[in-house]
């Protein structure tokens, strides 16, 4: 997948997540949803709404899987895509997918708290090195501070000089500027490795 693909993806991701929340936002109406627990609730149909369209991509190939929250579970990433091959069962006659090579990695951080970006960039530095790996975080990280932008670039770089595979960042808006016409617009790719 090329980066102009990876950026239409998220885009794309970035707009369902929002129809998607807000359709689930209106059948919380009896329940008192505060502004935080919104923007998980979008947060989490984005990881869905991408999880989804690596799927569609990959729907071809039986052999690849994608994980994450949701069927299939997670697996060790916010989203997991892995190729498999099925081996028998020691007990009963069936077989379990067994993991032969890990495509892609993919974590989503949107907190501008410097220990949760860690967390979650420790998790993809932890993975198989030779997979490709997105790391999203909001676009914040580029607007604020200097300091907080230079640093998270030289904690992502320190990770991707130490993979094979691709290594993208991407900065996209926080769930809060989602009302925003065009939001998802502001969406920036880069490339790390």
């Amino acid at each position: 997948m090329n980066q102009q693909k990876l950026k239409t993806f998220l885009k794309l991701a970035l707009v369902e997540a929002k129809k998607k929340a807000c359709e689930d936002l209106k059948t919380r109406t009896k329940e008192i949803v505060k502004e935080g627990q919104k923007n998980s609730i979008k947060s989490r149909w984005f990881v869905r709404c991408l999880r989804d369209l690596y799927a569609k991509h990959y729907q071809r190939d039986c052999s690849i899987r994608v994980a994450s929250a949701g069927r299939p579970k997670e697996f060790l990433h916010d989203i997991s895509v892995f190729k498999v091959e099925c081996v028998p069962s020691p007990m009963e006659q069936s077989e379990i997918p067994r993991i032969v090579d890990v495509l892609w990695q993919i974590e989503s951080e949107m907190s501008i708290d410097a220990q949760e970006f860690m967390v979650d960039l420790n998790k993809l530095s932890a993975g198989a090195y030779d997979s490709n790996k997105l790391y999203v975080i909001q676009r914040c990280w580029l607007c604020d501070d200097k300091n907080k932008l230079t640093w998270a670039e030289d904690q992502i770089k320190e990770i991707a000089n130490k993979q094979i595979g691709s290594f993208y960042g991407a900065f996209v808006p926080h769930p809060s500027e989602w009302d925003q016409p065009n939001f998802e617009r502001h969406v920036k790719l880069c490339k790390y490795r």
